[in-house]
């Protein structure tokens, strides 16, 4: 893809950081206790949050290929570590801190301990974070294992993962990968069939 060919990946990532903060922020209000109308309100909070986290998904497995080929499997897992697993730690760290020395001035309260424990149990909305490296590890793994027939083995596999999510395993972190790899791959997909297209 040119620059000219991605232009709207960037637009979509506005919306999506757009909606990302709207989600938050109303759900901020509506929890607080100020009155909305409440009807609306669950009605856009069902829409945003039915469409804003798997865009974001999509929109990171477009790359996904052409960066493991450019850079190769180890380079782009560290590249990763640095990107997102880094500010996953320092930004956690720095809101569940917040959090619990300032409990009256946030809607929740966690404890130390709650902030501690951002290896296996994520909090807020850093859960994303936490999701997108371990499917990128995934995704890498199976490139190695896959790499002529990855597209199309790896977005089966993933669909099969999503529909069958409630049946394979109720713990937090599986539930990120099985519930979220899918949008990741068609990301993949996309992109494959683009650059077959124009080929």
């Amino acid at each position: 893809m040119t620059q000219k060919d991605t232009a709207w990946v960037e637009y979509a990532k506005a919306i999506g950081i757009m909606l990302v903060v709207y989600g938050h922020v109303a759900r901020g209000i509506y929890h607080s206790g100020i009155d909305l109308p409440v009807p609306f309100y669950k009605l856009a909070d069902s829409l945003v949050y039915s469409f804003h986290m798997p865009l974001f998904f999509f929109l990171s497995g477009l790359f996904f290929v052409t960066s493991l080929q450019k850079r190769g499997p180890k380079k782009l897992v560290f590249s990763k570590i640095d990107t997102i697993f880094y500010p996953y730690l320092l930004w956690s760290m720095l809101q569940g801190s917040l959090e619990v020395l300032l409990p009256s001035y946030t809607n929740g309260s966690p404890s130390f301990t709650d902030v501690l424990s951002l290896l296996w149990a994520p909090r807020a909305h850093f859960w994303f974070l936490y999701a997108l490296l371990l499917i990128f590890a995934l995704s890498t793994l199976a490139y190695r294992l896959l790499p002529q027939r990855f597209s199309a083995v790896f977005g089966i596999f993933s669909i099969i993962m999503y529909l069958t999510s409630s049946m394979i395993s109720d713990d937090i972190i599986i539930n990120y990968i099985t519930e979220n790899t899918a949008f990741f791959a068609l990301g993949i997909i996309f992109f494959t069939a683009y650059k077959n297209a124009v080929a």
